[in-house]
């Protein structure tokens, strides 16, 4: 059978998670916005023959997933599904919830982070096998990030999908996968606690002497509703 699900996501704030960093980073937020297009899951955790379950067109929809995460619905068949693509804008913005020591984060003032582009050789592959290259900082790009749990490690380039159970080069990874059994479904749990930091500091994004605010991590799971 097949049930509408609503696709909310929550935001935690863990006091006590801890990243690999020192001072200036372990920082939660107050607000993360992203402009979605698409959503789209897959019963094989290599993210094959993709199951788009959520499209707003041509226009992305922004959402807060702090203040109101709530991406819309739709109709998810029974089954298991290791994989999740959310297909979005690549420029997304957060507010940190605390003023980071080097000043960069400011609790007052939204972060813009643009994770797609020609400095970082960024390209995508979207839910529907189009290939796309990203453009210059500060250019919204269409891209796709492959949520699944064929992926391990922290280090992949989320843009594409596994191509192997423990691939540690593609995608991000998924702790828990959807399972909908017609009578329960999941709620997508998006944690960055810990994961938000001053590009000051060496190790922050991969920076170090950095002027700007950064989210160096996203950790994605299910829980059973």
């Amino acid at each position: 059978m097949k049930k509408l699900i609503s696709f909310f996501l929550l935001f935690l704030c863990l006091n006590n998670f801890q990243r690999a960093h020192a001072a200036d980073t372990g920082l939660s937020a107050t607000s993360l916005k992203f402009k979605v297009f698409k959503m789209a899951v897959s019963t094989s955790p290599l993210c094959t023959n993709l199951i788009t379950v959520l499209d707003n067109g041509t226009s992305a929809v922004e959402t807060d997933f702090l203040q109101n995460p709530n991406l819309g619905s739709g109709v998810v068949a029974n089954g298991t599904y290791p994989c999740l693509v959310i297909e979005m804008e690549d420029i997304f913005t957060f507010r940190p919830s605390a003023n980071s020591t080097s000043g960069h984060c400011n609790t007052g003032v939204d972060s813009t982070l643009d994770i797609c582009r020609t400095t970082n050789g960024g390209q995508s592959k979207l839910i529907d096998g189009t290939n796309v290259t990203c453009g210059v900082p500060g250019t919204a790009d269409r891209i796709a990030i492959y949520i699944s749990t064929a992926t391990v490690g922290k280090n992949g380039d989320a843009f594409f999908p596994p191509t192997s159970i423990g691939d540690t080069t593609h995608g991000t990874p998924l702790t828990t996968a959807l399972t909908n059994t017609g009578t329960s479904s999941g709620k997508l749990v998006v944690n960055t606690a810990g994961g938000i930091c001053d590009k000051a500091l060496a190790g922050c994004d991969g920076a170090g002497g950095g002027t700007t605010c950064a989210i160096d991590q996203i950790d994605f799971s299910f829980v059973k509703l």
